[in-house]
């Protein structure tokens, strides 16, 4: 009986990998997590790894989390055998830490405090707060109930088990799929030791980061460089940005959020339609609040102004209703569904008394873009499209695309919630400088770290939410990418050309 497309690609990896795995004359540890379940995302995010390591000259390892997966478990160490992180690890690693775990944890009774947990040097608390939000799909942490205390206690055995791994291993370089939630222990470590890191690895648009040093650390990791972004052609990005926005805006691109905001049969409202169907001031400007999905690494942007999205929303709402001189809309966040968020945003205007202000899913995002005059945002897509529109947006974060001189970034709760309560409707809209610098990093944050081709050994086919994934495809795409020698694939060369590049980000321009 012919054996399974799945053992075969087991039997194919071992093979394949055997070289990379058994390095001699090492020079260190590549430590990679394999914290996902979804085995697309480990082979994309392992075989980058590997392919650093191999580049680095350093001994692959690779961290796997507690969860029971079998096929996972056995796909990871057909790519790489030297994977940690078993029962018996994390149960030595407790009992090895038990006094650190239960001193910093067990004082800690809300998410106030959590937030505020620092370990040494590390800042530990933010990541794991937004872990027990997304693991449980709740929108903000007040006081922990006993199934969260002990989540805080096992992700603090997380963070002493990396710490002594990176110590005990000769950790030179860590390879982390993003730098929030669990993965942002280990990003946090590396900054700690000074290790170089790259992160997060995008594999539906094929983007990563480099972080060299502490500096780079603080820095979001979309952030363009401004020395990058003055040598780009004003003229040539505009052109580029003004098609690209044709095809975002007609959701003719392959990205959940997009889909989410600009497909179906949704309605594109005039601003008298606006006005009309709710009960809006034909004198007054339009202020539209922006949710984010609340469960979503609120910290991920450095410096948010409150304790978390679920905060900063109900405050924001708060201080625009004190505005009698705006009309002010509210709008859901395309994906909400997608995160088990629906409703949440209703329930919290129902208690402030102005749920008639949270416009319909079948309003197009093309509404806000044409009708409103401001938006309000932490950091959200959304302030990039509307400052390609020339208007205004408010931030309550430092998002990537802060800091350009562009939007409007008040440092300080005092500060932000004084500009919604009095002048926000007063801004002004963009100047042609601020237009051009505001393209420029839309096509660094939209197109450039969009490096994404089929062509590139990685499955074939792009991971989303909400999206069925072909693995017989990519089991057979995987056995075909064995039978070509690693520096002779595109993924290797493009690797190789980041990693001994004085660029951070992986990065194709056009016009270079």
């Amino acid at each position: 009986m012919e054996k399974s497309l799945f053992k075969k690609v087991l039997e194919s990896n071992k093979k394949f990998w055997i070289n990379v795995n058994t390095r001699k004359n090492s020079q260190g540890t590549l430590l990679y997590e394999c914290f996902y379940s979804d085995i697309s995302l480990l082979y994309g995010i392992g075989k980058v790894a590997l392919i650093i390591a191999s580049l680095k000259k350093l001994t692959p390892l690779g961290i796997r989390i507690l969860k029971k997966n079998e096929e996972s478990i056995k796909f990871i160490k057909s790519m790489n055998p030297n994977i940690i992180g078993c029962k018996v690890d994390f149960l030595l690693s407790f009992c090895r830490d038990l006094f650190f775990i239960l001193k910093h944890g067990l004082n800690i009774k809300n998410g106030d405090e959590l937030l505020s947990l620092w370990i040494g040097d590390c800042k530990v608390g933010e990541y794991i707060y937004d872990h027990l939000l997304a693991q449980n799909r709740i929108p903000t942490l007040d006081k922990l109930n006993w199934k969260f205390r002990i989540r805080v206690l096992m992700e603090l055995n997380y963070f002493f088990f990396f710490k002594a791994l990176i110590t005990k291993k000769n950790v030179k370089m860590i390879v982390v799929g993003d730098n929030v939630y669990r993965y942002g222990l280990l990003f946090e470590l590396a900054k700690f030791f000074g290790i170089e890191c790259v992160t997060p690895v995008n594999l539906n648009g094929f983007s990563m980061r480099k972080y060299l040093s502490g500096d780079d650390f603080d820095m979001h990791c979309r952030k363009p460089e401004v020395s990058y972004l003055n040598k780009l052609d004003s003229k040539i990005v505009e052109k580029y940005i003004h098609n690209y926005f044709g095809k975002r805006f007609r959701a003719d691109m392959e990205q959940h959020d997009v889909i989410k905001a600009f497909s179906g049969d949704k309605r594109v409202l005039t601003r008298k339609e606006l006005e009309n169907e709710y009960q809006l001031s034909t004198d007054k400007p339009i202020v539209a609040l922006m949710a984010h999905i609340f469960c979503d690494a609120p910290h991920g942007y450095p410096e948010l102004i409150y304790k978390d999205y679920y905060q900063w929303f109900c405050k924001s709402v708060e201080s625009l209703l004190q505005n009698k001189d705006i009309n002010f809309v509210i709008k859901e966040h395309p994906s909400a569904s997608l995160y088990k968020e629906d409703g949440v945003i209703k329930n919290i205007l129902k208690s402030f008394g102005c749920e008639e202000r949270l416009l319909k899913n079948n309003v197009h995002s093309l509404t806000i873009m044409n009708d409103v005059d401001v938006v309000v945002t932490c950091g959200g897509t959304i302030g990039l499209e509307f400052a390609y529109m020339g208007k205004p947006v408010v931030l309550a974060a430092k998002a990537p695309y802060s800091g350009f001189g562009f939007t409007i970034e008040p440092n300080s709760v005092e500060d932000y919630e004084g500009l919604l309560k009095n002048s926000v409707g007063r801004l002004p809209k963009l100047t042609e400088k601020q237009k051009d610098m505001a393209n420029k990093v839309i096509y660094h944050d939209f197109v450039l770290q969009d490096n994404y081709s089929d062509d590139l050994e990685i499955g074939g086919q792009r991971f989303y939410l909400g999206r069925e994934f072909d693995y017989n495809s990519f089991y057979e795409q995987i056995l075909i990418y064995n039978t070509v020698s690693l520096d002779e694939q595109l993924l290797y060369k493009k690797l190789k050309n980041f990693i001994n590049s004085e660029s951070k980000h992986m990065l194709v321009s056009l016009f270079e």
